[in-house]
Order: structure tokens, then sequence, then C-alpha cells
């Protein structure tokens, strides 16, 4: 949107005293809060810190106590990128809906990313509601989102299902491979992402120990109880968080990537944004099954119920040429004008 001329400013979740407890002070996120940056041309972020967290003392009407503070600091924020009112208000997390109650808008879109109602976020539900009750519009990024959400609200308002895409050029750019694995011989196998309830560690250390010829490069911030039982084989490199602009050249250098699902309920709607990210780098995509994902039909995506066919369905992706195989209408670009065609077209 920042790139299209669109003036644009992020709004994360708030950063709150649990996590100055729970993370340290040199946090890039703890570190960035209270302040307004600069990202790039036409997008700024501020991240907010709030005393308690959101959306657990949100009242029916949508006002949120955690945002008793906050209405000043955003309106100095509009007025200092000369905003007097917002076209429009695209919301990933129903949580933040208390600020739609200090600022001036047209049209609130709610966008979520995952299935939040019932996977024990407290208060999510309430908020939820809120946001569907007062949005003009709904854009979910996969057809289970959109279904989970059916079947627990009374949804009267558009809804487009737009799935999350690819940077094309950022991945597509040739890139050489990085230093800390161009050295690695023989297959490499290649995870990029989050390391929470929503990844496999048992699966994915049995799968590593099951294919002892093929090198696991696992890149982002890894947890430290984990370290010990995955530095017990000799083919698993675990490298920790790298700059995003640096991913593509991991990607590039390997042979073919894996997204090793749990059973946690939220990875039955997840859009992956890494699945496309792997395609456009040009190597082939090993997940394990979600219907969403098998939604996707895709060539190069193979798809395993259990651990040892995921061994079976990583020797069959060893056999594709890499190749980059994500379609324009998958780049963000692409994505992005959709989605702000649907907005500007309501009502």
């Amino acid at each position: 949107m920042a790139k299209l001329g669109h003036n644009v400013i992020y709004i994360p979740i708030p950063v709150t005293p649990f996590h100055l407890i729970k993370l340290k002070r040199s946090n890039t996120r703890i570190r960035n809060s209270g302040k307004l940056i600069e990202v790039q041309k036409n997008l700024s972020q501020f991240i907010p810190q709030t005393f308690i967290p959101t959306g657990e003392l949100t009242s029916s009407s949508g006002y949120d106590l955690a945002f008793i503070n906050f209405s000043k600091k955003i309106k100095s924020i509009m007025k200092a990128k000369n905003i007097k009112q917002f076209d429009l208000i695209f919301m990933d997390h129903p949580k933040l809906f208390g600020i739609t109650h200090l600022v001036s808008y047209k049209k609130l879109i709610y966008r979520p990313t995952d299935i939040l109602t019932g996977i024990g976020l407290r208060g999510i539900k309430k908020c939820e509601k809120l946001a569907l009750d007062n949005a003009h519009g709904l854009i979910t990024t996969s057809k289970p989102v959109f279904e989970h959400l059916k079947s627990n609200f009374n949804i009267n308002i558009p809804h487009l299902t737009l799935v999350n895409g690819v940077d094309l050029e950022l991945f597509t750019a040739p890139a050489p491979p990085p230093d800390d694995i161009k050295t690695i011989s023989g297959k490499k196998c290649i995870y990029v992402g989050a390391f929470d309830d929503r990844f496999d560690f048992e699966g994915t250390l049995q799968i590593i120990k099951d294919n002892s010829d093929i090198n696991f490069i696992l890149i982002g911030p890894f947890p430290s109880s984990k370290m010990e039982e995955f530095k017990q084989f000799n083919n698993a490199y675990i490298l920790g968080a790298r700059d995003f602009s640096k991913i593509p050249a991991y990607m590039q250098a390997c042979d073919v990537s894996i997204m090793p699902f749990s059973d946690a309920p939220s990875n039955e709607g997840r859009s992956p944004m890494k699945l496309y990210e792997f395609l456009a780098a040009g190597i082939p995509v090993v997940s394990r099954y979600t219907d969403e994902i098998n939604r996707r039909s895709h060539s190069r995506i193979f798809t395993y119920n259990n651990i040892p066919e995921a061994s079976t369905k990583l020797r069959e992706a060893l056999k594709l040429e890499k190749c980059s195989s994500a379609s324009e209408h998958l780049s963000w670009k692409s994505i992005t004008r959709e989605a702000l065609g649907f907005a500007i077209a309501l009502k």
C-alpha cells in the first residue's frame, strides 16, 4: 500500500509490563515501542505501550480500558502524518478494536489471518463479534477461517478470501548462497518461520533422524529449551533469526522446504506466507496436510499425514528440478490491489 503511494500507519498489539517481564529490554519490539518509526516512504509503525493487555477489559460498546491513555497519542501521530481521518482501517487482530473508538475513519475492514475464536485467547470471541458487527467488509486469508467465522457469528457484510502472497521480485532475484550454509554439502531442506505451538517439534526431530543424508536448515527465533534435542543430530543446523531481506538467498541455496505443522487448531486455517515464498524461490514444499494447503492444488506442494509419509514425500520432492513456480496473481502487489479495490467499493 505504501509503494502505491498511500499514507500507511501500522499499529500492532501493544507492549505491556508483562512483556517486560517475559522478554529482554533489548528485544526489538520492546525497544521500538512508544516511538513513531519510519519504516520506509509512506509507511510508519507505532507500537503502543499499555498497562494491561488489550481486549481484557473491553465494554460491550467496544471501549477498551487498555487504551485509556492512547487517545492523545494516536491523534498526535495522525497530525504528524497529516491525517485528519483514515480512509480505511484494515484490522488483523480483533483485540485492537478499541483503537477504532479513538480515531475518525470512513471504513473498517476486518482481516483475520487465523482461526482465533476457540483457541483459548481470553476475551477473543467478544472482540471478534465487535469487529464483525462494526466492519464494513471482511477479508479472510483462507477458506477455513471464513467457514469458522460463519459457524460462530452472524455475518452480514461483504466477504472476500485473499490468500497471503509473496514479494515476487525479492524471492525470484538470484542471490549467492549465504556464507554460513554454502559449505554444507549434500541435499538441504529448509524451514523458515516461528517455533511455537504451531510447530511440530517431535515430528521434526523424527524426520531429521530418519533422513540422515539430508541437511535440515532451521531459521527463526529458536527456543533454548529445545536446542539440545536438535543439536544431537549432525544434519540439523539451527541458524536462529535472519534478516528478511536475506531469506531468499537461504531458500535458493536449498533443494526442498518443509512446513511441519503441529495439530494446533489454528493451523487448520493458516495461509502461510512462506508457502509461496518457498515456491517463488524455486524449491518445492513438503507440508503436513491441512484442508487449506491441499486446496491450493499445486504440483510442487507435497502433503503428508504422518511422519513416515513425510520422509517419502521429501524424497519425491527432491526429484524435482529447482524452478520458480509462484504466479503473478499471488504477488503482494496483485493481492493488495484486489484488497483495496474491494474496500473502496464497499458502501
